[in-house]
């Protein structure tokens, strides 16, 4: 059962240490306006109510509240619901957040386009999964900076700056702060990362810390073989097994269903040159896996990935579990998408780079409750069958009104079922599912759930007078 915005509010922030309980009052009463007019500017979200209106802003505007300890609360909040897990899948990527009004003037450049207009903040966030149900448990780190316009993209001293200062380490940055907070659990945390994370800096350090990780190779590095690189190495070792993946249709690809043959080895990484002066072993123990589409008549395209890894991947059922674990990285696209479409981060007009980063962090919290929201109405038939009742998700005022909007009939005594909500949501937002997929897009699914939450205002405040 989802909580209700106060108390998600509560739960999430109630123990923010902002140097003062009644900032922290505050930010409680703020995320909870936030969540509950998702998508709204902050006086809509304050329902019109001047003093609140009043309050929020000055709470936004004051430079005494740090952006990280609104997120320290909210990171806290999640290493605490992390202890009942098995396993947990610590997700991470980073994203760009981008604005064009007055604050952009304080912000970073988001691209190396000599024409780009637009600046922002890069974050980079790590997303807890529990790898049992594959199920979003919360942030449990988010890092903002702003590139230094006047050095950004000069690469010529790439190989000879020191890598703490590169942006590169951010990916060691972040698994060492995760630590800080997840103490002892953090023997259950496999990190997910993709090609970006592919450091031979960022191996040495988790690998020689103990901590498990799977990451996409994006260098066909050098390994103690004569005769082949890393990539060659694993794809000559024997086919484990096969298995379906369904590509979805994007831009001008076709959907399709890629069938997949993986393979796994053991391998020692030779140290690259320019590492050679930094104490580094000669070489780097490590564990491959290689999924490789068996090429298909109809396209020209074939998935190929080659993934390094801590965990073992000695049976084909482990090596299974390691790309199975990999395919759940998509998660943090998904909750990008929430953060900018779902809860609008980038629609904020506030206009100081403080200002941005305090109401964006709240709003980052935010997209994981919509996260969490459509991981129910999707994540198995068991929770999509006839026995799950709209309650799950809706309150009987939401669920009626849904009922009689989408239907035009009054509302049966007992509610209907979850997937009935989800779908009337989506047409209230104007879901027509034209490719057949039964999967809702974030814009149809949130403006659905707008229409909605004005629908039962209403309704509300006409029963007040009758």
């Amino acid at each position: 059962m989802i909580m209700d915005a106060e108390e998600w509010a509560r739960e999430l922030f109630g123990d923010s240490e902002l140097g003062d309980p009644r900032r922290t009052k505050r930010l409680v009463k703020l995320a909870s306006n936030y969540a509950k007019n998702i998508g709204s500017s902050t006086v809509a979200s304050c329902g019109g109510d001047e003093s609140e209106v009043e309050a929020s802003y000055r709470f936004l505007r004051n430079d005494g509240v740090k952006p990280e300890a609104i997120r320290e609360g909210g990171f806290n909040s999640t290493a605490r619901m992390t202890f009942k897990e098995n396993t947990l899948l610590a997700i991470e990527d980073t994203t760009t957040l981008s604005y064009k009004h007055q604050a952009a003037s304080e912000l970073g450049y988001t691209s190396n386009s000599p024409s780009a207009k637009s600046k922002g903040f890069n974050v980079h966030s790590i997303l807890l999964l529990s790898e049992d149900t594959g199920r979003t448990i919360g942030l449990i780190e988010q890092s903002w900076y702003c590139r230094d316009n006047a050095t950004y993209g000069k690469s010529k001293n790439k190989r000879t700056r020191d890598y703490h200062d590169k942006e590169s380490y951010k990916w060691e940055h972040a698994s060492r702060v995760m630590t800080k907070r997840l103490g002892q659990k953090t023997q259950d945390v496999i990190s997910v990362c993709d090609r970006e994370a592919d450091i031979y800096d960022y191996l040495f350090y988790k690998l020689n810390n103990k901590q498990r990780f799977i990451v996409r190779a994006r260098e066909n590095r050098k390994t103690t073989s004569v005769e082949h690189k890393l990539f060659e190495q694993v794809l000559l070792t024997p086919v484990l097994g096969t298995y379906k993946v369904q590509v979805q249709q994007k831009g001008g690809r076709k959907a399709r269903v890629a069938m997949i043959q993986y393979y796994s080895a053991s391998v020692e990484l030779v140290l690259p040159k320019h590492q050679k002066n930094k104490g580094y072993s000669p070489t780097l123990c490590i564990n491959v896996v290689a999924a490789k589409e068996i090429k298909n008549a109809g396209t020209d395209e074939s998935l190929e990935w080659i993934i390094l890894t801590s965990e073992p991947v000695n049976t084909a059922e482990l090596t299974r579990q390691v790309l199975r674990n990999y395919e759940l990285r998509w998660r943090i696209e998904d909750y990008h998408k929430a953060w900018k479409s779902g809860v609008g981060v980038e629609d904020l007009r506030l206009q100081s780079k403080g200002n941005l980063e305090r109401a964006g962090s709240i709003f980052a919290f935010i997209a994981v409750k919509l996260l969490q929201m459509r991981e129910i109405v999707l994540s198995s038939p068991d929770e999509l069958n006839q026995d799950t009742p709209a309650t799950h998700i809706l309150t009987t005022d939401e669920w009626k009104v849904l009922w009689i909007t989408t239907k035009k009939s009054k509302p049966p005594k007992e509610p209907p079922n979850i997937k009935w909500a989800y779908k009337s949501l989506g047409k209230l937002g104007g879901w027509h599912d034209s490719k057949r997929t039964g999967i809702i897009g974030w814009n149809a699914l949130w403006k659905g759930w707008f229409r909605l939450m004005d629908k039962v205002e209403s309704y509300t405040d006409a029963r007040l007078y009758f």
